[in-house]
């Protein structure tokens, strides 16, 4: 996994932590006035977002050429 990319080991899913963190993070956001937000989110990922009330803008693929 990458150092900017979140996970949460098997055995502590489903327990609300990532609703929490959204959540806060969220929050944060909109005290510094923010409303909008675009999120990367992995396949696996993707059913907390959409739960959350984001909804999918269109799929992203990265790709990298590594000579």
């Amino acid at each position: 996994m990458r150092h900017d990319q979140i996970a949460t080991q098997p055995e502590h899913r489903r327990r609300g932590l990532g609703k929490a963190i959204m959540g806060a993070l969220s929050n944060a956001a909109l005290d510094r006035g923010r409303s909008d937000a675009v999120l990367l989110a992995s396949a696996e990922g993707r059913h907390l977002y959409t739960t959350l009330g984001w909804r999918l803008l269109t799929p992203f693929w990265a790709t990298v050429h590594l000579p």
